[in-house]
C-alpha cells in the first residue's frame, strides 16, 4: 500500500511511485496490472501512470480482465468481492482515510466509485491491460 500525506499531494508523486513499482515489472514480462482503492484520485493517478484508462470504465469488462480480477481476489482471500463491478465489499475494515476525500469530477471516476461505501471498506479493483508487445 502506498499514502501521500495530504500537503504533498497533486504535485505527481503517487504516479512517481506507483511508475516506480511498475518499472520493478515490466510490462513485456506482465500483461495485467491491478491496484485495489478506495479513492477515485487513485485510480486516475493509476491510470496516468499506466498511459490509459483502467477497467472499471465505462466499457464493458472483457473476460480476460474479469478473469485476473478473480484470480487477485482469491489470492488475497477477498470473499466480498463482486466478478461483475470489480467492487470489493469489505475489503478494508473502514475507511482508509481520516477525511472526506478530493472528488475527481469526471464521469467515468464518480460512476465506479459512488458504487462503494467507504466508511464499510469497500474498495475497487482497477485492472490495466497492457498492450500487446
Amino acid at each position: 500500500g502506498m499514502c501521500v500525506q495530504t500537503a504533498f499531494q497533486r504535485i505527481g508523486i503517487g504516479e512517481s511511485l506507483l511508475r516506480y513499482v511498475m518499472n520493478m515489472y515490466p510490462t513485456n514480462q506482465n500483461r495485467y496490472t491491478v491496484l485495489r482503492t478506495q479513492n477515485p484520485s487513485m485510480k486516475k493517478c493509476f491510470d496516468t501512470a499506466v498511459g490509459g484508462l483502467s477497467y472499471p470504465n465505462e466499457e464493458r469488462l472483457p473476460r480476460d480482465i474479469l478473469e485476473v480480477g478473480m484470480t487477485i481476489a482469491n489470492q488475497l482471500g477477498d470473499r466480498g468481492y463482486d466478478q461483475d463491478t470489480l467492487i470489493s465489499r469489505g475489503a478494508y475494515q473502514g475507511s482508509l482515510y481520516g477525511a472526506d476525500l478530493v472528488p475527481v469530477n469526471e464521469r467515468t471516476y464518480t460512476k465506479v466509485f459512488d458504487r462503494i461505501n467507504r466508511n464499510n471498506g469497500d474498495a475497487v479493483f482497477c485492472i490495466w491491460q497492457s498492450p500487446l508487445t
